[in-house]
């Protein structure tokens, strides 16, 4: 296992509406465990394991040095769609990763995990074995817009106000059922630490029982709009929201401990050494503009600044109810956001580690593309 790994493990949360399979999905990596009776997820689960892809196309999704071969493999499952990020990384000559996999005696790494090959003899490319992987797997409630806010800093001192809080909560306080999506002290789960977000919806329209409030107000229902796919915008909206006000928390308290800007007994003490309502009033003024503005965030996948990676994912792909359609329309939504895309089935086992494998392919590819574009080879 990867020393970086085993000290810090690699972060996902699952997000999704109720019934999409997010629990099943997270018993199924942890424990191999399946539950058929749904029992809904009131609060956040953490599972922690080693994680070591035994299918082909898991290891093919993670081997590096694949190449034109390691792509052939992937792509035999019509279920997946690669990232712009991994799709590159994959148009090298074959030759290239032939070369490169009967180098270093056949054993290569990367801050994440190490494969081996077995059989360099074969004149069909055999994906490599690839070393145990550290895995935090965060399996959170059902989305919920109206009990979800994108961003709340959480201080142990609860009476601080929006100044103290430097713009993180913009509205009165909700009801203690309210979720953040993304903490900034670290209190939560859900912190700045997180490597990758994994969307589930369900490919079934109607696989969520109505309410009983819907039953008895005589709702009519749901469409294929409604589904558990119409809520994933509302998510990534969410998220990118938090993170860009994250992003310029960061970099604005970092300012603050350098000039104390942030400090409210230094301003209070800056404003009494003013000589003039004016200069009061720009001091006022200077004061405010550092601590409301928000820059917009950059999502580009080479920027370490970026959001960590949001991967798609479509459950109950083998479903007899399953609509092609919806489908359809979730590998469009993850090329409109050059993302990556893949349909699961926790019933069957299909795509379950080839899901997490695609995931940990996407922070190895960032993290490369992130180095070459600081030391300008991009």
């Amino acid at each position: 296992m990867s020393k970086k790994t085993e000290d810090k493990p690699l972060k996902f949360v699952l997000l999704g509406g109720p019934c999409v399979g997010k629990s099943t999905f997270a018993n199924n990596l942890h424990s191999q465990y399946f539950r058929e009776t749904y029992y809904p997820t009131h609060r956040s689960t953490i599972l922690l394991f080693p994680f070591q892809p035994q299918e082909s196309i898991s290891r093919a999704l993670l081997d590096e040095a694949g190449g034109l071969e390691g792509k052939r493999v992937i792509s035999k499952d019509t279920g997946v769609l690669l990232s712009p990020t991994i799709f590159q990384s994959y148009n090298k000559h074959t030759n290239e990763g032939r070369k490169r996999r009967n180098s270093s005696s056949t054993k290569l790494k990367n801050g994440y995990y190490s494969y081996k090959y077995t059989d360099l003899s074969s004149p069909d490319y055999v994906p490599p074995q690839i070393s145990p992987i550290q895995v935090e797997l965060i399996d959170t409630p059902p989305f919920k817009p109206d009990l979800v806010v994108p961003f709340l800093e959480v201080s142990l001192y609860r009476n601080l106000d929006e100044q103290d809080l430097h713009n993180l909560a913009n509205e009165p306080r909700r009801p203690v059922s309210t979720n953040p999506l993304l903490v900034a002290s670290g209190a939560s789960d859900l912190d700045g630490k997180v490597d990758g977000y994994i969307f589930m919806y369900s490919a079934v329209p109607t696989y969520n029982p109505p309410s009983y409030d819907e039953v008895l107000e005589d709702s009519p229902p749901a469409n294929e709009s409604d589904t558990s796919l119409s809520v994933l915008e509302i998510m990534r909206g969410a998220l990118l929201d938090a993170w860009k006000e994250y992003r310029n928390y960061q970099s604005k308290w970092k300012k603050g401990s350098e000039g104390d800007v942030y400090s409210l007994v230094y301003g209070i003490k800056q404003l009494w050494k003013t000589k003039s309502a004016e200069s009061e009033r720009k001091k006022i003024e200077e004061l405010r503009k550092i601590s409301s503005h928000l820059d917009e965030i950059d999502i580009d996948a080479g920027s370490p600044e970026a959001p960590p990676p949001m991967l798609v994912v479509c459950t109950h792909a083998h479903h007899e109810g399953r609509s092609e359609k919806l489908m359809q329309e979730g590998k469009e939504l993850a090329q409109k956001w050059k993302s990556s895309f893949i349909m699961l089935d926790n019933d069957t086992g299909y795509n379950v580690e080839e899901t997490l494998a695609l995931m940990i392919r996407e922070i190895v590819e960032r993290e490369k593309l992130q180095k070459r574009k600081k030391f300008g080879l991009v």
